[in-house]
């Protein structure tokens, strides 16, 4: 093979010496492609940022804060922004950083502008009495000099920073309540095969599905591969893979673990819960439950500390420390105190630098390139949202999803949406987007009607449009979002009674509740719309008068699981018990008072801040019908009271839901009772019912020795003044009442306020009177009884 391959390059040789012109023409072929480099190739690239020499000697940790801090903590002035920048980084993370040390190392001057007081991002620390805390990286795994992580970051650092070895357990997964003492603990440890056969040894039945967990790791390792090839490759390139299926084809990995959830692959390996907790534990670090993480990251994650974890000498800060002193040597300068508050853009969409806000003034900073680390979401929410507005509107009747989603996300935020609708702004979106019948475009706007303020007043003029658009059921997306944008509308000047006539949007509404009448989506942002409309007295009882909470009714019933659509029908009856004509329906009407009283409960078991406010409002409502029972004394048959002549008994007492709870009225601490003016409040009485050393309640003294007499105590509403007759809050002596607790009976009552005989047994030793509800009668006020036993 070699003799055929020189015998080719000799005659090709002795070709060219029997034609010399070829020659020629092959220089002035090769001088050609050279001017055309020249000419068209750009810049000259700049130096390259890697070389071996940027790695010096590990120095000796500076641990002096003073001298850390004039690295970390320098203060944004004018007179310290080098001169004729070539790029400003918004931002000092480690992306941040990174980018300014390789621009450095390149031949660029740089500047770093950091908000905040110190440098460094994520890697920042902070001291709290003579102790120093890392904010974010707490380990890293891969720092051993053979692997390239360790390689690139000594080129970052200038090889200045170490990173030592931790303990062969870097992590202790705990499962249990330490309360209860029941713990089990499993150590992860820095090589793989021990950590498999540790597993086997603690789970021995589950010895198959660990094997079969730990080979899909393997092959989900080069998940990563794909992610990064998407990222760096041409946008039509990508699209191209990705709408072929080659890209699933090309990197199997990322095409079959990047749609397989972790949770999928622990259901599908074990039934062990314990295992499944044990396997996942790292998903912490990313933030992401089981159920939403692909496994392709999973696997990256955890694998990424199989060959041992490392920390860095010196705290995290020490990388945001050295990083800063390789920009520095280059004429950089990394300035923090610098808020960025905009990015400024050329005439022709090109970034040529940053605006700042110092004090009062603002200071504009220029440069050839603008890098932002601030995030996605702040660059464009708040440095460039003018920017991406201007991309919308230039766009034709196809706009680019990527652009569509970003101003979706833009308009959630209200100073944003302040901006977009200033001017002329809210006109042009709703044009377009009437014009183009776009869903997206019609969310976003949802999304800028949302917020409080001028913002929502400017949707007046365009509710005719909207309610149209609801009514005309040819486009079910578009439609939806103009309803979501009408149920947004809470403006307290809207005449909402006119727009339900004018649109007859009554008989549509109760169309739309009918059980499967249509898709869940479509409900939901109807039952908001009722709720938004039920401000108004008029609206609120147009609908009740439509049988609209009997729909609802039947709706909550049905959609018990649907958590927001229980919570906007609550909401919707909520806002009708505030007007008087729809109040009485709510409160008469058995079933829903039902219902109401169930949702209440519902939400009052999951919520523990929301259960003491039911409880607090059914003790409320519970006293105000006893009272209006006592002061009506209306009874049944039985003898017991009622609150509706015209029913005959009320349902709340004859079932016994809410007045046989007396949760709702014991409590140990007495936060919940009601003091009327003038009474000591539970703060100045102990827990065993005394007040400056005496007891303090009705009286004191056994009832069956025939006394019971009231202790001298501060004159009140219906308090006593020494020993003498029950007076009221001027100091007047009122007539007896025998319902009433006056000092000198020794009268029981029933939880109705009625009264009961004598039991001795029912009164306590610290003088005062023990009673089942915790309440007396008084003047048809509600008293203060003292601390009840339960």
């Amino acid at each position: 093979m070699n003799t055929g391959v020189l015998a080719f390059v000799g005659r090709a040789i002795q070709y060219l010496v029997d034609n010399p012109y070829i020659l020629g023409i092959l220089f002035l072929l090769y001088v050609f492609i050279f001017l055309l480099s020249v000419l068209f190739s750009g810049p000259r690239p700049g130096r390259n940022p890697f070389s071996v020499k940027n790695v010096k000697p590990v120095q000796e940790l500076i641990t002096d804060q003073k001298s850390r801090d004039q690295i970390l903590k320098q203060r944004f002035k004018n007179h310290k922004v080098p001169k004729n920048l070539d790029v400003v980084i918004i931002g000092s993370g480690i992306g941040g950083l990174s980018v300014g040390v390789l621009l450095a190392r390149a031949g660029k001057k740089v500047l770093v502008l950091e908000q905040h007081d110190q440098a460094g991002g994520c890697c920042h620390t902070f001291h709290d009495k003579g102790f120093e805390f890392d904010t974010g990286i707490h380990y890293i795994g891969k720092m051993d000099p053979s692997f390239e992580n360790r390689v690139l970051m000594d080129q970052l650092t200038g090889g200045r920073v170490e990173y030592p070895l931790m303990d062969e357990a870097y992590d202790i997964v705990a499962i249990g309540d330490p309360m209860k003492g029941k713990v089990s603990k499993f150590p992860f440890v820095s090589n793989k095969e021990k950590i498999i056969e540790n597993l086997i040894t603690r789970f021995p039945k589950e010895k198959e599905g660990i094997e079969k967990f730990f080979k899909l790791l393997k092959e989900a390792r080069h998940f990563f591969t794909g992610c990064v090839v998407l990222k760096v490759i041409p946008k039509w390139l990508a699209k191209l893979l990705v709408s072929t299926g080659l890209i699933n084809i090309i990197f199997k990995a990322y095409g079959k673990f990047g749609k397989l959830s972790l949770k999928d692959v622990l259901d599908s390996v074990t039934d062990d819960e314990e295992l499944k907790a044990t396997l996942a534990y790292i998903f912490g670090d990313y933030g992401v439950v089981p159920s939403k993480t692909p496994f392709g990251l999973h696997s990256v994650i955890l694998g990424h500390y199989f060959s041992g974890a490392h920390y860095i000498r010196g705290g995290p800060s020490e990388l945001a420390f050295q990083m800063i002193q390789v920009i520095e040597e280059k004429d950089g300068r990394v300035l923090v105190n610098a808020p960025v508050s905009e990015i400024l853009m050329s005439e022709k969409g090109r970034a040529v630098g940053v605006k700042l806000r110092k004090g009062d003034s603002d200071v504009e900073i220029f440069a050839k390139h603008v890098v932002s680390d601030a995030g996605v979401a702040n660059t464009f929410f708040h440095l460039l949202p003018k920017e991406v507005m201007k991309m919308l509107f230039e766009s034709g009747e196809n706009v680019e999803m990527e652009l569509m989603a970003l101003c979706v996300n833009l308009a959630s935020n209200k100073r944003v949406a302040a901006m977009i609708c200033e001017g002329q702004g809210l006109k042009m979106l709703m044009k377009r987007a009437f014009k183009y019948r776009h869903p997206l475009l019609m969310k976003m706007i949802r999304n800028l009607s949302q917020h409080d303020g001028p913002t929502k007043n400017l949707f007046v003029d365009y509710i005719s449009d909207l309610a149209q658009a609801v009514l005309n059921e040819e486009d079910e997306d578009f439609g939806l979002e103009c309803l979501g944008i009408l149920g947004n509308l809470t403006i307290p000047d809207l005449d909402y009674e006119l727009i339900l006539k004018e649109y007859n949007l009554i008989p549509w509404i109760k169309s739309r509740l009918e059980p499967g009448a249509c898709e869940d989506d479509w409900v939901l942002e109807v039952i908001i719309l009722v709720g938004t409309v039920c401000n108004d007295d008029a609206c609120a009882k147009m609908l009740a008068e439509a049988n609209i909470i009997q729909s609802l009714i039947e709706l909550l019933n049905a959609k018990q699981e649907d958590d927001e659509m229980v919570c906007q029908i609550v909401y919707v009856f909520y806002q009708m018990i505030f007007h008087e004509s729809t109040r009485e329906v709510i409160i008469k009407d058995t079933q829903i008072r039902k219902v109401c009283d169930n949702t209440l409960d519902m939400i009052a078991e999951f919520d523990e801040e929301w259960a003491k406010k039911i409880q607090l409002e059914k003790f409320r409502w519970h006293n105000s019908q006893w009272l209006e029972m006592v002061e009506t004394r209306q009874v049944t048959d039985m003898g017991d009271p009622y609150m509706y002549p015209e029913e005959g008994y009320d349902p709340y007492l004859q079932d016994a839901d809410i007045l046989d709870r007396p949760d709702l009225f014991y409590d140990d601490m007495y936060e919940n009772a009601y003091i009327m003016d003038g009474h000591l409040t539970p703060e100045f009485i102990d827990e065993n019912g005394m007040y400056d050393g005496q007891p303090y309640g009705y009286g004191y003294g056994n009832p069956m020795d025939g006394g019971y007499d009231p202790y001298e105590r501060p004159e009140s509403h219906m308090g006593f003044i020494g020993n003498g007759p029950p007076v009221d809050e001027y100091g007047r002596p009122l007539e007896m009442d025998p319902y009433m607790m006056d000092g000198r009976q020794s009268m029981m009552m029933d939880r109705y306020g009625m009264g009961m005989e004598e039991d001795p047994y029912q009164y306590g030793y610290n003088g005062f009177i023990e009673i089942r509800a915790r309440r007396v009668l008084t003047n048809k006020q509600l008293y203060w009884c003292g601390p009840m036993e339960k």
